[in-house]
This record gives structure tokens, sequence and C-alpha cells, in this order.
């Protein structure tokens, strides 16, 4: 989940632990936590797309880029 997104729905970990101060609190961004990508949505199209994958596939089949038809992103990160 995006930064930006827990913030508004008020669950970042402060806001959490005020209500459950033994919470274990796990977070993890596709961009990571600083730089220019940090807000945006990282799910596997576009991880496909950011890291070359789409257009590799374009290579081996008509030219143009094209999304593999499994979401071998999701896949590899989970």
């Amino acid at each position: 989940m995006r930064g930006e997104a827990i913030r508004r729905l008020g669950l970042s970990y402060e806001q959490v632990r005020r209500v459950r101060p033994s919470i274990v609190y796990g977070n993890l961004c596709g961009f990571g936590r600083g730089g220019p990508y940090t807000d945006l949505p990282a799910y596997d199209d576009v991880i496909q797309a950011a890291s070359g994958l789409a257009m590799l596939q374009s290579k081996l089949q008509r030219g143009e880029p094209a999304y593999l038809a499994t979401a071998i992103a999701d896949k590899s990160a989970a």
C-alpha cells in the first residue's frame, strides 16, 4: 500500500501504535521509501513495464511491448 494511502486511512505505524502499542507492524512499498517514485502504485503491470519485462516480451513475440499473461512480478515478489 502506498504511503499516502496509509496516512490518509489513518493506518501509519504511529497512528496504529496509539491504538495497540504492542503491534507488530510491517509494510512493503514497490518503489522504496524515498525518491521520485515513492508514492506511485506498484502493481504487476507497472513493474513489468518499469523493469523492461514488457519490452523483452515484445522482442520474443510481435515487436511491440506486451505484458506476460501471468502476474509474474507479483508472484516473484510474494
